[in-house]
């Protein structure tokens, strides 16, 4: 279960954003340690498929990410440390993380002040029958 909690914590920390929430500050910094808050996973039925749109939110307990000034990420879930040779880049407000297992994701990072990281993430499934928006916040 762990495995599979770390892989997730990973897959959210990269997003693909809403265009409504706040830009970036100028000069806010990614670099630092973030507690993770939240996680918002709304689910959209695509093409008239079967299926029910749904919407949970579900608070995160001892978790946290810290991106490094080297361009390297780490993070520790209820004391398990994950990510040994993740690195990230953020470039305006796309940021790409890569982690070994899964390979480089880019996101879209909708908010970042000194003290708030929001970052949404959308994907599809296989067959475009299913949007998932996962929104995760973090703060300093």
């Amino acid at each position: 279960m762990n495995r599979s909690l770390l892989l997730l914590v990973l897959l959210e920390l990269t997003a693909c954003g809403k265009k409504d929430d706040a830009a970036p500050a100028a000069n806010a910094s990614i670099v630092g340690t973030w507690n993770l808050q939240s996680r918002r996973e709304q689910q959209v039925v695509l093409n008239g498929a079967a299926g029910t749109n749904a919407d949970n939110t579900v608070p995160y307990a001892n978790a946290t990410v810290t991106y490094a000034a080297d361009g390297t990420y780490s993070g520790l879930v209820n004391g398990v440390a994950f990510s040994p040779g993740a690195t990230y880049a953020l470039n305006g407000t796309t940021l790409t993380t890569t982690f070994p297992v899964i390979g480089p994701v880019s996101a879209q990072v909708t908010e970042l002040s000194a003290t708030r990281l929001v970052l949404v993430q959308t994907d599809q499934n296989y067959n475009n029958t299913l949007r998932i928006i996962t929104t995760t916040t973090a703060t300093r």
